[in-house]
């Protein structure tokens, strides 16, 4: 049975608050700013010590954040400045099973302050069962970090080859110039040897220019009593809201919008070309988004978004003109923009050519999404006594970890 100490959080761990960084006091250089919700930016220099720990002071209160090296903390956070000799992986897992919303001192934006927190009676275990907690959490986390490194290497692999045929047209310009394409003959004969000019630059002979609204169909259908997650949108991808945070997505509101795997979602506010594609089976979406449906399927909706990632400056011109004051564009311009449509032959070997690629990918995520739900059950259990630590142990080897 683990046993437990009594004592404060001020005895725990000593934390202060963060400093000032304004953004043109910042040097160029490659330690991270760590702001309340993460890195906001980088700097040439740190402070305080290392590994460190970063708690959300100020709008995001009690978001956590571990560094394994030097990272400068702003004054938007609390940052753990002696561990009192506990063990610092065992801290940061503690604290994300905290709960900070109690200590909440700001009368209009929330604000954590660290007078409150410091008497506040905690209790916890000895250093021994602290390092064996912290390993077994961490043995999950890392299992999701490498994941997380394949799955970026696998979609190095897939960008390169897109940018290859698609934005710098190499095997195109290989076979105007009678080059080697390096490419297979049967895929190379796919490909014309001339380029043409178009509205949208030079594109491969053959190929056409489209607009938005010819496959684009809008999706209006709401969530109603429907019980599905809520999203949000970013340039990297439809990724669930907080879900680094929460252990559980809040049932998406009845009045947002559905999106459906292969949608095409648009923030038409706040910031320009918010744009992601959903990946997930389904998902509500606030009314500040535009959902479509893409016509072609999920192959054509991915290599739709591949032509956003990969040519932004260009989208990002086409419809800042059209925003009031870069913070809102029009569907109508949204829905003319242009893109570009190879044959239908390029486009299946392309996707073919990917296929192991997105498959790999979207298992690792999935592997990703099922030890995240692990580490968050197994958490709370573990740091309050209530799984003991060999059981655990013995989770993880059958699971081969």
């Amino acid at each position: 049975m683990m046993s437990f100490i009594s004592t404060t959080f001020g005895d725990f761990l000593s934390i202060q608050r963060g400093h000032d960084l304004p953004q043109n006091s910042r040097i160029e250089g490659d330690v991270p700013v760590a702001g309340s919700s993460g890195v906001v930016g980088f700097h040439n220099e740190g402070k305080g010590i290392i590994p460190g720990i970063t708690i959300g002071r100020s709008g995001s209160i009690g978001e956590i954040n571990y560094y394994r090296s030097e990272y400068f903390p702003l004054n938007t956070t609390l940052y753990v400045t002696d561990f009192h000799g506990n063990d610092p992986k065992f801290a940061y897992y503690f604290l994300r099973n905290f709960d900070f919303t109690s200590f909440d001192s700001g009368s209009v934006q929330p604000s954590l302050n660290r007078n409150f927190l410091n008497p506040a009676p905690i209790e916890i275990p000895h250093f021994e069962e602290q390092k064996a907690i912290a390993h077994i959490l961490g043995t999950l986390d890392d299992k999701i970090e490498l994941n997380q490194k394949m799955n970026q290497t696998l979609e190095e692999i897939a960008k390169a080859i897109f940018k290859s045929w698609f934005v710098d047209f190499d095997p195109v310009r290989a076979k105007a110039e009678g080059r080697p394409t390096g490419l297979p003959p049967e895929i190379s004969d796919l490909f014309p040897d001339e380029l043409v000019e178009s509205e949208i630059g030079e594109i491969p002979k053959g190929w056409q220019e489209i607009a938005l609204n010819e496959v684009f169909i809008p999706r209006n259908e709401k969530a109603g009593d429907r019980e599905i997650r809520e999203f949000s949108s970013t340039n990297d991808g439809i990724q669930p809201r907080d879900v680094k945070y929460k252990k559980n997505l809040s049932a998406s509101s009845s009045k947002n919008k559905v999106a459906y795997r292969g949608d095409f979602v648009f923030g038409m506010s706040r910031e320009v070309l918010n744009f992601g594609l959903m990946s997930n089976d389904v998902g509500g979406f606030s009314s500040a988004y535009k959902v479509y449906e893409v016509s072609g399927g999920y192959n054509f909706s991915d290599f739709v978004y591949r032509q956003f990632l990969s040519r932004p400056q260009y989208y990002y011109q086409a419809v800042s003109a059209s925003s009031r004051e870069g913070q809102s564009i029009s569907q109508d311009t949204l829905l003319n923009l242009k893109i570009l449509s190879p044959t239908s032959s390029v486009l299946s070997i392309f996707n073919f050519t990917i296929a192991p690629l997105s498959e790999r990918c979207e298992l690792l995520l999935e592997e990703n999404h099922l030890l995240s739900e692990l580490r968050d059950t197994l958490l709370p259990k573990l740091i309050s006594g209530e799984l003991r630590i060999p059981d655990a142990e013995k989770f993880l080897e059958e699971a081969g970890l």
